[in-house]
């Protein structure tokens, strides 16, 4: 899923890319790849704690 979107930082362009290729691996479901196209593609500014929270989260369930 590629959208595009504004110029981010490239912390949250790495994190958009990688969660993007897990989902076209099979690694992340489309309402895990939402939450990052949310989370990475939005104008809107975010909370930096909450990027390790999702991915701490995703990537457990994967390996469980």
């Amino acid at each position: 899923m590629t959208l595009k979107h504004k110029k981010n930082s490239r912390l949250l362009d790495a994190i958009h890319e990688t969660a993007n290729d897990f989902h076209n691996s099979g690694i992340f479901n489309q309402e895990q790849m939402q939450k990052y196209d949310a989370l990475c593609l939005s104008s809107a500014p975010i909370e930096a704690s909450k990027i390790p929270i999702y991915l701490d989260n995703d990537i457990v369930e994967y390996l469980n």
